[in-house]
């Protein structure tokens, strides 16, 4: 009841300027994944809600430019925060859903690529499995990479909970390991792959080439590979090869990397700093300011309500969570 108080008095305008002196100085980088309406088959942030997160952005803070985020960090402002908005994946609904509201609001963005899906027109294995999981008509599942468990059952919520371990278990596998696991467990869910109706998960280059006025356009690997898993030669191939593609379909070079899923070592800071990179971005949470290490940007993930932006915004939430301790989101 107390942090739901708090929230509120954040939220509102007189709020939000009496709190400026107790809020935590530093630049912001909010991270979005998909943004959709309810017809969108697959889990999203509503369209209306990120409609509503850009509409206090524009007018509480200071929405930035990639140009302008070292120095928008290192002085800040604390009555208006700068913030730069970001997008992983490259999905989609960023060209239907978010890139509108965008545009009518001008406010600028960063969308980090995973050149291969968008050069081949794929779908993410986390699509497919998403759409095998709806698909599959078994009371229970046996998980192939845990042969001697028991099956899990699919009703009251088994097959989110299936699924959930399913991403988490996929993502720490080499790149070649992935898709036989998917289409492993695809088979154990009963599922015919080449009957399910999964469209290409990510934009077009010429999507991509008509928002560059507005968006920046940034690295993501070309495959989304879980980086510190790569071998040295791999990890060159992925960043190089993504870096090419990008400047050669856009006529610009990238300079902002982030790195897929969160996952990066010092040797993946060193490599993506080498291909010509001036900022990584993690998955980690907070503020950045001064001490903060440029390939290793923290950022915030767009809350599902409206509400929650501003206390976000406000730093000391995660301030809070700092202190006990917080890892990847």
């Amino acid at each position: 009841m107390i942090r739901q108080t708090v929230k509120r008095v954040f939220a509102s305008r007189t709020g939000w300027r009496s709190s400026a002196p107790i809020r935590k100085a530093g630049s912001y980088v909010l991270t979005y994944h998909r943004v959709g309406t309810p017809a969108h088959r697959f889990p999203h942030m509503d369209a209306g809600v990120f409609r509503a997160h850009m509409e206090w952005v524009r007018d509480n803070c200071d929405p930035i430019a990639p140009p302008d985020f070292r120095r928008a960090t290192l002085r800040p402002s604390r009555a208006r925060p700068p913030v730069l908005v970001t997008f992983d994946d490259a999905y989609t609904d960023f060209f239907e859903c978010a890139y509108p509201v965008l545009e009518r609001l001008q406010i600028p963005a960063v969308c980090f690529v995973p050149t291969d899906f968008v050069d081949r027109r794929l779908p993410f294995w986390w699509d497919v499995l998403h759409s095998a999981v709806e698909a599959c008509t078994l009371d229970e599942v046996r998980v192939p990479w845990t042969p001697g468990a028991p099956p899990l059952a699919m009703s009251g919520g088994g097959s989110q909970a299936l699924l959930r371990a399913a991403k988490t278990h996929i993502k720490q596998l080499p790149d070649e390991a992935q898709e036989p696991t998917v289409a492993q467990l695809v088979a154990a869910l009963g599922v015919d792959r080449d009957r399910l109706a999964v469209d290409a998960s990510t934009m077009t280059w010429d999507q991509i080439r008509s928002t560059t006025g507005l968006v920046t356009y940034g690295g993501h690997t070309h495959t989304h590979a879980i980086m510190p898993v790569l071998s040295a030669e791999q990890l060159r191939l992925e960043i190089d090869t993504c870096r090419d593609r990008l400047a050669a379909e856009t006529g610009t070079a990238p300079a902002l990397f982030a790195y897929p899923s969160g996952a990066f070592n010092e040797q993946v800071k060193a490599a993506v700093r080498a291909a010509g990179f001036d900022l990584g971005f993690s998955t980690l949470e907070g503020v950045n300011g001064a001490a903060t290490d440029w390939m290793e940007i923290r950022r915030v993930h767009g809350p599902a309500s409206a509400d929650e932006l501003p206390w976000l915004l406000s730093g000391i939430r995660l301030e809070m969570s700092q202190t006990r301790g917080s890892g990847p989101a």
